[in-house]
């Protein structure tokens, strides 16, 4: 079963890693693919409590498997290092909620979806199955996307995973928000170009690549110690 486990949990991170590596591949090779100029500008010109809607969609949707790994680098540090240069502190406050709860609400997504799957499968829930937080791993929104699908798939009991996912955004959401504080003092995000968001991309999709390639490796390890 542990084999298993990681056979699947390997195939959902080498899926989102491929799909990812395609699209930096097709953007840093000049084809037309949004990037981080066009995010910037669109976000320039939201004003009020528009910047709030779209501090929850970006969050909602970098925060989901697959999808969210298209968007550049790192939206949600983009979305408030620009809030933060408006000077309003009530608005940044209702920011980091807003994306507080878009991060949120896209894992129960992640959950649901992930749930479906396993019961395409024909998988059940393993009560062995030790659902694990790991923040330093899994802190950016892609990577917990990722690990949130496949927790489920590999057995996790979906209300653990949540709970376990809502304490690690909880400290990333604080992280983030003291990091974007100081990061309009180092650098210009209106100076920002689409190769920097690509070359981000690339390392995201290699780490994804490293993670799947090592669970894969790992579950075929294990066939080969107990063989059916």
């Amino acid at each position: 079963m542990k084999s298993n486990s990681l056979f699947y949990s390997g195939l959902v991170w080498l899926v989102a890693a491929g799909a990812l590596f395609v699209y930096a591949l097709v953007g840093a090779f000049g084809m037309q693919v949004p990037g981080v100029e066009q995010l910037v500008l669109w976000l320039q010109q939201l004003d009020g409590w528009w910047v709030l809607l779209a501090a929850f969609a970006a969050i909602l949707i970098e925060g989901l498997y697959f999808f969210g790994s298209f968007l550049p680098g790192s939206t949600l540090v983009v979305v408030v290092a620009i809030l933060a240069q408006l000077q309003s502190w009530l608005l940044f406050v209702l920011t980091i909620l807003a994306i507080f709860v878009g991060w949120v609400t896209s894992g129960i997504l992640n959950i649901m979806f992930a749930i479906r799957m396993r019961k395409l499968a024909g998988h059940e829930v393993d009560e062995n199955y030790a659902v694990l937080d790991r923040p330093w791993e899994t802190w950016f929104p892609s990577f917990r996307a990722n690990y949130e699908v496949s927790q489920i798939v590999s057995g996790g009991e979906p209300w653990k995973v949540f709970w376990s996912s809502v304490r690690v955004k909880v400290w990333g959401s604080i992280g983030a928000t003291v990091y974007v504080l100081v990061l309009p003092f180092f650098i210009d995000i209106k100076e920002m170009k689409n190769e920097e968001g690509f070359n981000v991309m690339f390392v995201v999709a290699a780490i994804m690549f490293t993670v799947g390639g090592w669970q894969v490796r790992e579950s075929h390890k294990e066939q080969i110690k107990t063989p059916d």
